[in-house]
């Protein structure tokens, strides 16, 4: 069965990390919305505004899930844009280490992107073999 639009645009922009984190934080977000609302939910009872506590507490769920929902979006939206930009940039690197390979500027740049990965056991050697290898690999033009 294929995935539903929104996991498959998680999955073509998101780690599975990045995917867990923003479901568990956003899950997060609802329950201590709703703890604090519950908490004063008994004032507003009283306040005589003449809602049913049923109402009310639906009305709350709503509006909660609104504004988790719209943070979602925004954030979500925000964590694809840099991502995609920070892709952008990489490939621009990279392309530029191909008339200048000796750049050594981009060389840490292009080290810096594969981040917390198996290169940091390696010498230093060995990453640059790695660089060069990034730099013969690489389309002419940027996507």
């Amino acid at each position: 069965m294929a995935p539903d639009p929104i996991t498959g645009f998680q999955r073509r922009y998101m780690s599975f990390g990045d995917m867990l984190g923003e479901w568990f934080y956003g899950f997060l977000m609802v329950a201590v919305v709703c703890g604090i609302i519950g908490g004063y939910s008994e004032i507003l009872l009283e306040s005589n505004l003449g809602y049913g506590r049923v109402y009310l507490t639906v009305v709350l769920l709503v509006l909660t899930f609104g504004v988790n929902i719209t943070w979602g979006i925004i954030d979500g939206t925000t964590v694809i844009y840099g991502g995609l930009n920070d892709k952008a940039d990489l490939e621009r690197s990279i392309s530029k280490l191909k008339q200048d390979r000796n750049n050594r500027e981009l060389r840490d740049k292009v080290l810096d992107s594969l981040g917390d990965s198996s290169v940091d056991y390696l010498p230093d050697a060995e990453n640059e073999k790695i660089v060069d290898r990034i730099i013969d690999e690489a389309p002419e033009e940027p996507r």
